[in-house]
C-alpha cells in the first residue's frame, strides 16, 4: 500500500492561510461568527482534498495550530493580556468550529 501525506509546502500554505485569517489588524473589522465561517470553509475544503492520504498527524498538528490562532485572536479582541484555556482553547468549538477528521479509520491507514 503507497502512503500519502500533504506536502510540507501545502501545510504551508494552510498555515498562511489561517494565519490571514486571524491576523490582528482584523480583530476589530470582524466578529467570531465570522471567523469561524471563513475557517469552517477552509478547514472543510483541506480536509476533504487531503482525506485520501494517511493524514492523522498532519491534521492534528493543525487542528491544535487553528485553535491557538482563534484563541489568540479572540484574546487580542477582548483585550485580555492572557491566553487561558478555558476562555480561548475551548470556547473555539462553541462558536461551531470544525474539525480536520479523516474519513478514513486508523487501522486502515497502516495496514498493507
Amino acid at each position: 500500500m503507497t502512503v500519502y501525506h500533504p506536502s510540507k509546502k501545502a501545510v504551508e500554505r494552510f498555515k498562511d492561510k489561517v494565519r490571514v485569517l486571524t491576523a490582528r489588524r482584523l480583530a476589530f473589522s470582524k466578529d467570531e461568527e465570522r471567523l469561524v465561517l471563513e475557517l469552517n470553509r477552509l478547514i472543510v475544503g483541506w480536509s476533504n482534498y487531503f482525506n485520501h492520504s494517511n493524514v492523522l498527524g498532519t491534521y492534528l498538528r493543525l487542528q491544535r495550530f487553528v485553535e491557538w490562532r482563534f484563541a489568540k485572536f479572540r484574546c487580542f479582541r477582548h483585550k485580555r493580556r492572557r491566553l487561558s484555556f478555558r476562555f480561548g482553547l475551548l470556547d473555539c468549538y462553541r462558536f461551531g468550529l470544525a474539525k480536520l477528521a479523516g474519513r478514513i479509520p486508523f487501522f486502515l491507514e497502516i495496514m498493507p
